[in-house]
């Protein structure tokens, strides 16, 4: 494959035949802005990527046939050309991200801000917004019998993710929130653990070095590990938080304090970057996010009516440049550089805090493994 950037707006679809001209380019590695060198290289193999294309002139030869993923594409350019009509500027290009995960209408000053900040990973789809896709879909559908609500759910996933392009994020999140709807269908025991396994076995399979070189990949499993793993071995600590309805400010804490200082050494490894405004703008994404994302998916559907949709668009609008003036505000903190940090340093930091977690469980594994062994014994003998 080869990656090829063009700089003029120009929509091609998947299945498309093009006629590409300009000079082919092996891929090199870098170094970031803190030092760290990035292995671009071996990240663009692990994708079948093995040349690039700066500046090329592209042009259409034959429109290609009717496929799922063109389908899916069209759609994703049809949702975001209505959230620009209705959307102010640049709050339109965020919600596109948010929903669907279209990046094409954000601009690299907003895209900056958001990195700065330490909340990039609300510009694409993730397993929070297929979160509350299914919370959503099980409110909208709650008159139906569990097991159609359940299938449509699942249904509504897959199109999601074919619609945000089937990244890395979102093909881990629909791939966990589909095996727990499936056990829920089932009648078994979910295990998220179990569940996170098997998404990150299929990756392996389809894609062996994606789960050694990308970086997001890596992210995104640190952070759903810390969720389901870390946070309810330490929630006893931040009982003296109270609990809310509605938006439970204890929840927010524990995700804003322990999720950033959990993917810490692995931080310090690949980029150095750590935004010390990343907990306060963690919250207020987390209150702002759910009400964007379903105003979005309204302005959707009441499209046609313009005045209803121009309405949506507005409050949109308005709550979206709120955001923006927070964000902004806490761009006024500091970004740590932290020290440099060699892979047998993450791993042995992170060997070191599961073991302290997990110390109890280990011991009475090795007690009743020991047991077993000495049963096994004394029957032989």
């Amino acid at each position: 494959k080869l990656q090829v950037s063009i700089y003029l707006k120009n929509t091609f679809l998947p299945g498309d035949f093009v006629a590409i001209t300009g000079s082919v380019e092996t891929p090199e590695d870098f170094v970031t802005e803190t030092g760290r060198i990035f292995p671009y290289k071996t990240y663009l193999e692990s994708k079948g990527v093995v040349g690039l294309v700066q500046h090329a002139k592209v042009h259409l030869v034959q429109q290609g046939g009717f496929t799922i993923t063109r389908l899916t594409t069209t759609l994703r350019f049809h949702i975001a050309d209505i959230f620009t009509q209705y959307v102010i500027f640049p709050v339109d290009g965020i919600l596109s991200g948010m929903l669907v995960g279209y990046q094409g209408g954000i601009p690299d000053t907003i895209h900056t801000l958001f990195k700065n900040t330490g909340v990039l990973h609300v510009l694409v789809l993730s397993g929070y917004n297929i979160t509350l896709l299914a919370g959503f879909m099980g409110v909208l559908m709650r008159k139906f019998s569990f097991r159609i609500r359940t299938g449509v759910t699942i249904i509504a996933i897959v199109l999601l993710v074919l619609i945000s392009g089937a990244g890395v994020a979102s093909i881990r999140a629909g791939i966990t929130g589909s095996i727990a709807l499936i056990a829920s269908l089932s009648i078994r025991t979910y295990r998220p653990v179990r569940a996170l396994v098997l998404a990150y076995l299929f990756f392996f399979i389809i894609s062996p070095m994606t789960i050694f070189v990308d970086p997001g990949f890596h992210l995104s499993f640190l952070a759903t590990l810390c969720m389901i793993v870390v946070i309810p071995k330490i929630e006893n600590f931040f009982l003296f938080i109270p609990s809310t309805p509605y938006v439970d400010i204890r929840e927010l804490l524990m995700l804003a304090v322990i999720v950033p200082l959990f993917m810490l050494p692995y931080t310090m490894y690949f980029s150095g970057m750590l935004p010390l405004s990343s907990g306060f703008a963690n919250i207020i994404l987390a209150i702002i996010t759910p009400p964007i994302m379903l105003l979005g998916a309204l302005l959707f559907i009441f499209s046609g009516i313009s005045f209803i949709g121009s309405s949506i668009g507005w409050v949109i609008g308005s709550v979206g440049h709120i955001v923006l003036f927070l964000l902004e505000l806490c761009m006024r903190f500091p970004i740590w550089n932290t020290p440099g940090l060699g892979a047998w340093g993450v791993d042995s930091i992170y060997i070191l805090i599961f073991f302290v977690l997990f110390r109890t469980e280990l011991s009475e594994y090795f007690v009743r493994l020991r047991n077993s062994l000495q049963r096994q014994t004394n029957s032989y003998s």
